[in-house]
């Protein structure tokens, strides 16, 4: 959060309570990775790595 504060001061992150903005953050990481541990069939690590990013920081912009 540490990081994150400046920007939303400075309106390029949302500001949203600090449990949703580690939802929207971890959330999909976290998905992923317990899905891949468990054994789900096709979880790509390779491939999460390569699309999530994008959207991820996408979901913590202001006015979204």
């Amino acid at each position: 959060m540490a990081w994150l504060r400046p920007h939303i001061a400075a309106g390029t992150v949302a500001d949203l309570p600090v449990p949703l903005l580690e939802m929207l953050l971890i959330g999909p990481l976290s998905e992923v990775t317990r899905r891949w541990l468990s054994g789900a069939p096709g979880i790509d690590l390779a491939e999460a790595a390569r699309v999530l990013p994008e959207p991820i920081w996408r979901s913590l912009q202001a006015g979204y």
